[in-house]
């Protein structure tokens, strides 16, 4: 190898190096924006996907007219839906937002688990709800 080929390997070798040190440990980015049409009394999910690492994930959905929200677990719906029937907390939920039309949630959902983002109407009123999902 001559000097000249290893100027010009040198910067390409001192990238490919600054792009391993800037994306190890990055899991995939969550993006979502999206509008959802909910009619009244209806609950609709959104799974949030796993990845190998622990992920903060926020919420932010607006609508007109009040709407609930509700993160848990994915296996946990039996015991969520029990307690937000009763009215009462359960620790299975991982942030929840009631009856409210803004809404802003940041949660944390363990290493290699998915999570569920619930959406609910109540009081006999359809719903338009916007709402971004991020990590």
């Amino acid at each position: 190898m001559n000097l000249t080929s290893m100027k010009t390997s040198l910067p390409s070798l001192l990238v490919c190096l600054m792009c391993l040190v800037c994306f190890s440990g990055c899991g995939p980015r969550l993006s979502v924006d999206n509008v959802m049409e909910l009619a009244s009394g209806e609950v609709r999910s959104i799974i949030i996907d796993s990845i190998a690492n622990e992920q903060t994930v926020s919420v932010a959905a607006n609508s007109s007219v009040p709407f609930s929200l509700h993160v848990h677990l994915a296996g946990d719906e039996a015991d969520v839906d029990a307690a937000v029937l009763a009215g009462q907390p359960s620790p299975k939920i991982l942030a929840e937002s009631i009856n409210r039309d803004a809404v802003k949630l940041q949660f944390t959902v363990p290493a290699a688990k998915e999570a569920v983002v619930r959406f609910s109407t109540q009081n006999g009123d359809a719903a338009s709800i916007s709402y971004r999902i991020i990590n």
